[in-house]
């Protein structure tokens, strides 16, 4: 029988070879739609639907809060030294080279960078938008999740 309750007919030939090798697989496509399809489809549908779920399910899924105000507050400024500059510092953000005595905001990750582009980033975003270090936020949610995630 087939998925849909009817009755499969499979003919076979008189030279016994099973008539046309495609008619198998049409019924057998009848019985699994599967086998009727393309299969990449139906494992990348399948796929595309778990990641859906898992991410509907996921308590992040809004991304993480801004860093603490006190903490981007009282980021350390520094300026930019001519070693710095001899080795090609950049700012991750923009790109441009450093000059000398350019005043940076510097994380704790030790990555610098220029004001107006850092603190756009702080403002959304509680990490470094080079290695992903985590500055402290002002959501004890978050704080209280993320801690007892790194204690397991």
């Amino acid at each position: 029988m087939s998925s849909t309750g009817n009755p499969v007919e499979f003919y076979v030939s008189e030279s016994g070879d099973g008539g046309d090798p495609m008619g198998l697989l049409d019924a057998l496509g009848g019985m699994f739609p599967v086998l009727a399809s393309n299969p990449g489809d139906y494992a990348f549908g399948s796929m595309a639907n778990v990641i859906n779920q898992l991410m509907q399910n996921d308590p992040n899924r809004h991304g993480a809060p801004p860093a603490a105000k006190e903490v981007v507050e009282k980021l350390p400024k520094v300026k930019i030294t001519q070693s710095e500059v001899d080795g090609n510092a950049e700012c991750p953000v923009c790109k441009d080279f450093f000059a000398v005595d350019d005043e940076v905001h510097r994380l704790p990750c030790e990555h610098s960078f220029h004001p107006d582009c850092i603190l756009p980033w702080l403002k959304q975003h509680n990490s470094c938008p080079l290695c992903r270090f985590e500055l402290p936020t002002d959501d004890p949610d978050y704080e209280r999740r993320r801690a007892a995630s790194t204690s397991t």
